[in-house]
């Protein structure tokens, strides 16, 4: 939606829906452990009827864009699908699954919802996209909801989980025979003097970018060579998330066109390096297709280094 100056949609963005927030679903499942029926009963639930152009709307709205939709009646879901592929970092297959599910009618057909839930109201579309824009701000977007898995979805399968509005690189290296342990510490020794392995020259020639564009570069350091905790400086990383032997979370305090953190994690089979990505504007998305050369270099060679360092 940043991107466009005008939203080319489909005809089907005229269908009626009713979105409603995650957090609100939560507050119904937790909610419903208290609520007991004779049998099984299907709740349907939703914060009001709307329509996906609507919905378009209210995100720019609330973004401070102006957007006019343009309705083509003979943009078909495959011309949607590459569309949305594009202009955002969803893949094929998702893309053309929300766009065909634009078809169907998704409206509440029961009042369930009110009769076995009514000290639930939902929040309107506008406050729930509200809400998700400043986690994004906040870095909050990136917490996981499992810690078994490195797989994107963790471990709820088939549903894909998409990461709203961020990109992402990910290389993966097998422990090959390591333990799970022992790559988990070797990974928290990155940056200050052990420095980033093989891919040192690339994060220096950043440092130094970032240094001339008024950034902490690497000459932060670190607190400690071997142990990090929430909070830590690392180069220009600081720790946001840490859970011992699994999985550590660094955001960017780089000069970047947008948000940017950095993931290490394990499991007893693999390590998985992850750069992550959230973009401002058309600057944002350049840089990121600029720069994403590099991870194959720096990003693999860190990966591989590290399990090889293990121990």
């Amino acid at each position: 939606m940043q991107k466009a100056p005008i939203l080319i949609t489909p005809r089907w963005v005229r269908t009626r829906t009713e979105p409603i927030a995650v957090t609100d679903v939560l507050s119904y499942l937790s909610s419903a452990r208290e609520v007991y029926v004779d049998g099984n009963v299907i709740v349907d639930i939703g914060a009001g009827i709307t329509t996906f152009a609507a919905m378009l709307q209210g995100a720019a709205s609330v973004m401070g864009l102006r957007r006019p939709l343009v309705s083509l009646p003979f943009f078909t879901p495959r011309m949607g699908a590459y569309g949305l592929v594009m202009l955002t970092p969803v893949p094929y297959n998702i893309a053309s699954a929300l766009v065909e599910g634009l078809r169907s009618e998704t409206v509440k057909r029961n009042d369930h919802a009110s009769r076995y839930f009514p000290g639930i109201e939902p929040r309107s579309f506008e406050r729930a996209f509200r809400e998700a824009l400043a986690e994004i701000e906040t870095d909050q977007v990136l917490s996981r909801w499992c810690d078994a898995s490195l797989n994107p979805t963790c471990d709820v399968r088939p549903v894909a989980r998409i990461e709203e509005a961020v990109y992402v690189d990910r290389r993966e290296v097998s422990l090959n025979g390591a333990a799970q342990e022992e790559v988990f510490a070797a990974a928290t020794t990155v940056g200050g003097r052990t420095g980033w392995f093989r891919g040192q020259l690339l994060w220096r020639l950043r440092g130094l970018l970032d240094k001339l564009l008024g950034g902490p570069g690497l000459g932060r350091g670190r607190r400690d060579g071997r142990e990090i905790r929430i909070g830590d400086a690392v180069d220009f990383w600081r720790v946001v998330d840490f859970q011992p032997d699994k999985r550590f979370l660094l955001a960017s305090q780089m000069k970047l066109p947008g948000k940017g953190w950095l993931e290490f994690a394990v499991d007893e089979e693999k390590l998985a390096v992850t750069a992550y990505f959230y973009p401002r504007g058309l600057i944002g998305r350049t840089y990121w297709f600029l720069t994403k050369p590099m991870h194959a270099f720096a990003l693999g060679w860190l990966a591989r280094d590290l399990v090889s360092s293990a121990g």
